[in-house]
């Protein structure tokens, strides 16, 4: 347990167990700076892989933080990122809430914006919206 602790420190993040004595844990993480919060359960079966599942939820706590996070914040060509802040995208949340065609569609953003968008999104697992 106190691995998980130190793990859990060491990523800025706090975890909390929702014991359900019939069937399992809950795991759920909440990441500081940028906020974010994270669940999973596991059966009482799997219990000795407990550590790999929080360390999956901090994984994904912190992946959730950064879509969240202002987009001035983020690795953006100045481009990219004034095209964004004109229509009002404050993170990449908002971003995947538009499908390529959308953002093609936005004066001045054209195949390269798109592109390092699409990467930028592809590093957290995320992905436009479907057209």
């Amino acid at each position: 347990m106190l691995e998980i602790l130190e793990y859990c420190r060491q990523h800025n993040c706090s975890i909390q167990f929702n014991f359900d004595i019939i069937n399992q844990i809950q795991v759920v993480i909440f990441k500081k700076e940028p906020d974010a919060r994270y669940e999973q359960c596991i059966s009482w079966n799997h219990i000795d892989s407990l550590f790999d599942v929080v360390k999956y939820c901090v994984e994904q706590a912190i992946k959730e933080g950064e879509i969240t996070r202002p987009i001035i914040e983020l690795p953006l060509n100045t481009r990219t990122y004034f095209l964004l802040k004109s229509v009002r995208i404050e993170n990449l949340a908002e971003v995947m809430t538009y499908s390529s065609r959308q953002l093609l569609l936005i004066r001045g953003f054209g195949q390269g914006s798109l592109k390092e968008i699409v990467k930028l999104l592809a590093k957290y697992g995320k992905k436009l919206r479907e057209e």
